[in-house]
């Protein structure tokens, strides 16, 4: 009867213990999770200062961020390289960063050195870096190391990177969102510019140009349709765009293209996060339908045109029927 108590008792621990969190930090050193992913650091996290210092390599390489480390006697020791789509991907010149992240392990200031960068069209060219043009962020915990791995306060990363980060005191977890593009984007005087710039195809319309009513028979299928809004918030003084192709399908095949004419005034006329809007392509292609239901869609391509920083909202498509 004793065995059989006993071998219910362990069964029974053995089953509590399932229950508890495989990983679960503890009120000296929280557990850091990063993406969903928790950071496996060879020295873990503590708290100093009523502040979290979290280990910067694993947290920025785990944003796929390269970290450069230059040694002490550098003018910056510690190098973190951010990454943004659209940017690091087609930087051309002088190298494929924008700019880094500079600190010294035990100074409270933390730096942003942009490179001089431009758009040409769809691509990205860099030139030198412009330390003149540096953004300053302070700590009120400096970063220092601590066996041989650079800690920098958790609030400090992630107002630097634009980071959401949320606490658990239950647990002792610390949660790291992934960075805010937009906020990287704008750490440069030279990025933040055309980098918040999209098109983005926001309605269609299908009418008959005579009736405003589809037909069976040759008609003009699309005649005013595509509104193109640019968003060019916060652009430079003089932002032109125009030329923009607007190619027009039916039922999947090609129907047409139409170049959107669009020049915009100075954006400073503009509030600010207000997109300047381009209104009118249209196409006027005699499309005979038969009865039934058909799909007209229009894509904007601006190919190496422009600079556009998200290219999957440049398609629209509706469904109209023919009676």
């Amino acid at each position: 009867m004793r065995k059989k108590l006993t071998i219910l008792v362990m069964a029974a621990l053995f089953l509590v213990g399932l229950a508890i969190p495989a990983f679960a930090g503890t009120e000296g050193s929280p557990d850091i999770y990063v993406n969903g992913k928790l950071i496996q650091s060879d020295v873990p996290a503590y708290i100093k200062n009523a502040r979290t210092m979290v280990p910067i390599r694993f947290i920025a390489e785990a944003f796929g961020f390269k970290v450069n480390w230059a040694g002490m006697n550098a003018v910056h020791p510690v190098q973190i390289y951010p990454v943004l789509p659209g940017v690091n991907d087609q930087a051309k010149g002088v190298a494929d960063d924008y700019g880094f992240f500079a600190l010294k392990p035990g100074d409270t200031t933390i730096l942003f050195i942009p490179r001089r960068t431009e758009s040409a069209g769809r691509k990205v060219f860099t030139g030198q870096l412009s330390e003149q043009n540096a953004e300053i962020l302070t700590s009120d915990v400096a970063p220092e190391i601590k066996d041989g791995r650079t800690f920098v306060p958790l609030r400090v990363l992630a107002e630097a990177f634009g980071c959401r980060v949320s606490w658990d005191g239950d647990t002792y977890t610390v949660t790291v969102g992934p960075p805010d593009e937009s906020v990287l984007a704008n750490r440069s005087p030279y990025v933040g510019p055309f980098y918040r710039q999209d098109i983005v195809l926001a309605d269609l319309a299908v009418r008959s140009i005579d009736e405003n009513t589809i037909k069976t028979g040759p008609v003009d299928l699309v005649a005013v349709c595509g509104v193109v809004p640019f968003v060019v918030t916060g652009g430079r003084s003089g932002t032109m765009l125009s030329d923009v192709p607007v190619a027009f399908y039916v039922d999947g095949k090609m129907a047409g293209t139409v170049e959107q004419k669009a020049v915009f005034a100075d954006s400073g006329w503009w509030e600010a996060d207000s997109p300047l809007m381009s209104w009118g392509a249209s196409a006027k292609l005699p499309v005979y339908l038969a009865p039934g239901t058909h799909k007209v869609k229009t894509v904007v391509d601006p190919g190496e045109i422009f600079f556009d920083r998200d290219r999957s909202n440049n398609t629209k498509e509706i469904t109209i029927t023919i009676k």
